[in-house]
């Protein structure tokens, strides 16, 4: 299967499922305090999965977009699970697809979670354990996806050396045909100009032969 329709195939089953089952748990368990109803939220869950088909080429974008409809979730009381993972592809998608210096707006966008609402509910006694691990999770998922960006562009750059190579020994290969062909060009010719300097020297002598020696001159001009 073609690597582009795979990523494709990919996408449709973790978007929708992300999607489905939000907007299946809002339909049937909806969380306590829910504020905008079931179809504010229903479109919320599509705000913060739909964008990510096309995260790929619009990353910081769409993570933009996730984060916000997630918050505006979360602060509607929606208390849904999916809004998590799909910040998460989101995160991975700005290290991984994102250029400098937007790819940053990944882990700025962690920091600025931490400092507004991380830190202050450390200090109203949240246990650390919920809350820091988080961080990791948070930096080492746009991490990774930096790493897996800068792998991809190093194998991209071999794979370039690895056919200049390719070429370089093809034209290396076809300049030694040519100068072998060139060599057994001008050998060719200085023979051939030798022989036709001998039957020239051959064909004068005998010439000059004929009115004198007849019988001298027919072996010049019958050898060979």
């Amino acid at each position: 299967m073609p690597r582009a329709r795979l990523q494709l195939l990919v996408d449709v089953v973790v978007v929708l499922t992300l999607a489905v089952t939000a907007v299946v748990q809002l339909w049937v368990s909806p969380p306590a305090g829910l504020v905008g109803g079931t179809e504010v939220h229903a479109v919320l869950a599509a705000a913060f999965t739909l964008p990510l088909f096309v995260r790929r080429r619009f990353a910081v974008a769409v993570f933009v977009a996730v984060v916000a409809s997630a918050w505006l979730q979360f602060e509607l009381g929606g208390g849904l699970g999916q809004p998590f993972f799909a910040v998460i592809i989101a995160l991975y998608a700005v290290g991984a697809h994102g250029s400098r210096p937007f790819t940053f707006v990944g882990p700025a966008a962690v920091i600025l979670q931490a400092i507004l609402a991380d830190i202050p509910r450390l200090r109203e006694g949240a246990p650390w354990d919920e809350v820091v691990p988080a961080w990791f999770i948070l930096f080492g998922v746009w991490g990774f996806g930096r790493w897996m960006r800068l792998r991809a562009r190093a194998a991209v750059v071999l794979i370039e050396r690895a056919e200049e190579a390719e070429r370089s020994r093809y034209e290396q290969a076809a300049m030694a045909v040519a100068e072998e062909r060139a060599r057994i060009a001008r050998e060719l010719h200085d023979l051939v100009a030798h022989s036709m300097g001998v039957i020239v020297i051959q064909a004068q002598g005998a010439q000059r032969a004929l009115d004198t020696s007849p019988d001298q001159a027919r072996p010049g001009l019958t050898s060979r």
